[in-house]
């Protein structure tokens, strides 16, 4: 990522000032995005974690650090990566039991094959060559590490409509929607071999944005009896063979042998 984009990227989320102690920021925290998506991002992702808590985790893109905060809950430590020195403030706080640099996704300052496992949640689809991503995790990975994406999909219809129409408050200057042919293409090339590529969430990213905004007294009872539906029909959609392609999250899992 050049010099430009970098400082886009760091001045757009630093501008976020409310950040929860678990280290999600404001416009998900407390909001239907919260009770239905983080939920089936932190079950995908505890699958695929090694069962030695001493492995070397890295949680790519921490932002505010709810991802490194779930994992230190389940006893592991991690290293969180970010380019926004404000966001790594929040994120100290939000996980004391992890480290935080402040890096750029394509130039790590780690040893080669020092890391056990590298976990990304919607990093990608803000960087303008994914090659150079995957190629550094692929130098800083351990032989039999694990890379975890989770990005948004642009065969999903609302999803692709919503970042083109810039619907939330936070978009940066390279932002887009990904393929999961892209990911998997670029990927592979970089050496990683592909363990699992599924969608998820084929609604509930949607009915996220619209409720966004709901009162504090649907954020209770109701909003996590709706997400809870919700859920249960994005399970449905995710095993019919004609619609498991078109959620709204990507899930890829790689691995360096």
């Amino acid at each position: 990522m050049g010099p430009a984009m970098l400082e886009n990227e760091s001045k757009v989320y630093g501008r976020i000032e409310q950040v929860s102690i678990e280290g999600e920021i404001d416009e998900f925290h407390g909001s239907f995005l919260d009770v239905s998506i983080r939920p089936t991002e932190k079950d995908l992702i505890s699958r695929h974690l090694p069962d030695e808590k001493e492995a070397t985790v890295m949680d790519l893109g921490c932002g505010g650090g709810w991802l490194s905060s779930f994992l230190n809950g389940l006893g592991f430590s991690t290293i969180g990566v970010d380019v926004t020195p404000s966001l790594l403030v929040h994120a100290r706080s939000a996980a004391p039991s992890s480290q935080f640099v402040i890096a750029d996704a394509s130039r790590l300052p780690l040893r080669p094959s020092s890391v056990d496992t590298i976990i990304s949640v919607a990093l990608l689809h803000h960087l303008p060559n994914l090659q150079d991503a995957f190629r550094e995790c692929y130098r800083v990975g351990a032989c039999g590490c694990r890379l975890m994406l989770l990005e948004p999909n642009s065969l999903n219809l609302f999803t692709y409509v919503a970042n083109r129409l810039r619907i939330l408050d936070i978009h940066t200057v390279n932002e887009r929607t990904l393929r999961m042919s892209e990911i998997l293409r670029d990927s592979m090339s970089a050496g990683w071999k592909v363990e699992r590529s599924t969608t998820h969430l084929t609604f509930s990213f949607a009915i996220g944005y619209l409720l966004r905004r709901a009162s504090d007294s649907m954020r209770s009872r109701s909003m996590d009896s709706l997400a809870d539906f919700v859920r249960g029909i994005d399970g449905v959609l995710e095993r019919l063979r004609f619609t498991r392609c078109i959620g709204s999250t990507i899930f890829v899992v790689l691995r360096k042998d």
